[in-house]
C-alpha cells in the first residue's frame, strides 16, 4: 500500500501489484494478529491492511479514542491515499460501525469504495445510547472478554497483557457506546453483511444493512458465534471476493 509508513495502517503481506485493496478493522479490543492469517490466504491481487488503532499494539504508548466521529476524521486522512485502486472495507462488530462511518466519510471526500462489508454487527441506529460497560470495572471488562470467547486463553493468564487488552477493549467500547448515528443518504456502494449462524444477531437484522446502501446487500452467514471469522477466514475471504467483482 502506498501508505505503508502510516502507523494506522499494517500490511502484513504486501504486495505492490495488487489491483484492489481490503483494509479491515477489527473488533473492539482487537489488535493487527487476528488478519495476519487473512492476508497470507488472500488472492494475489489483493493487498490486505488492518487498521492499528492508537492504544494497542505497536501504539500502545499513544492516548486512545474514546469517541468515533473524531476518530473517523483521523482515520479518513489516512485512508485517502489508499483510494488510487479499489478499496473494500470490511468491519467485524464495533469494527464493522467504524468501517461504515469510514465509508460515509470518504464519501464525503468525493470517494466511492469498491464495497462495504459488515461483520456481526447490526446497523445504525440500533447502537444509538446501547450499553455502559466502558464505565465498569476492570473486572467487568475481563469478565465481558471471557463471555465474548474472541480472546486465547492464555492471555487471561498474563496480568500485564490482559491490562493493555482491557485498556484497548475500554476505549473501543466508549468509541461504540457513545456513538450517535447522523442521518445521510445512503451509500452508492454495494454492501456484504455477514454473520455466524449461532451469533444472537438475526439474518433479519443483518437484512436491515438495505436501507444504508442505493447498491445491492448481500447476506452471508457461517457456521459459529460472534466470532465465527476466526475459524472460517477462507470462506470470508471468498465471500468478500465474489461480492466486489
Amino acid at each position: 500500500m502506498k501508505n505503508r509508513r502510516s502507523p494506522w495502517i499494517v500490511v502484513p503481506q504486501p504486495r505492490p501489484v495488487a489491483t484492489q485493496r481490503l483494509l479491515c478493522l477489527p473488533h473492539a479490543g482487537g489488535g493487527i494478529h487476528h488478519f495476519v492469517p487473512w492476508a497470507l490466504a488472500a488472492p494475489q491481487e489483493i493487498e490486505l491492511g488492518v487498521v492499528q488503532l492508537p492504544g494497542r499494539g505497536a501504539r500502545t504508548v499513544e492516548p486512545a479514542h474514546h469517541e468515533l466521529h473524531g476518530l473517523i476524521a483521523a482515520l479518513t486522512e489516512e485512508v485517502v491515499p489508499l483510494l488510487d485502486r479499489p478499496l473494500v472495507l470490511f468491519g467485524h462488530s464495533l469494527g464493522g460501525l467504524l468501517a461504515f462511518e469510514l465509508a460515509r466519510a470518504l464519501r464525503g471526500r468525493g470517494q466511492r469504495l469498491a464495497l462495504l462489508c459488515v461483520s456481526g454487527v447490526a446497523p445504525p441506529p440500533y447502537h444509538d445510547g446501547v450499553g455502559q460497560l466502558h464505565l465498569g470495572s476492570d473486572q467487568d471488562l475481563v469478565d465481558e472478554l471471557r463471555q465474548l470467547g474472541g480472546t486465547p486463553p492464555q492471555v487471561f493468564e498474563q496480568p500485564e497483557l490482559l491490562e493493555l487488552i482491557v485498556q484497548a477493549f475500554r476505549a473501543d467500547l466508549a468509541v461504540g457506546e457513545t456513538y450517535r448515528y447522523r442521518d445521510e443518504p445512503p451509500l452508492e456502494c454495494p454492501i456484504l453483511a455477514m454473520g455466524g449462524r449461532d451469533d444472537s444477531l438475526a439474518v433479519e437484522e443483518l437484512q436491515g444493512w438495505q436501507r444504508h446502501t442505493h447498491g445491492a446487500l448481500r447476506v452471508e452467514m457461517f457456521s459459529g458465534g460472534h466470532f465465527y471469522l476466526h475459524d472460517a477466514h477462507g470462506a470470508v475471504l471468498r465471500a468478500i471476493v465474489r461480492a466486489s467483482r
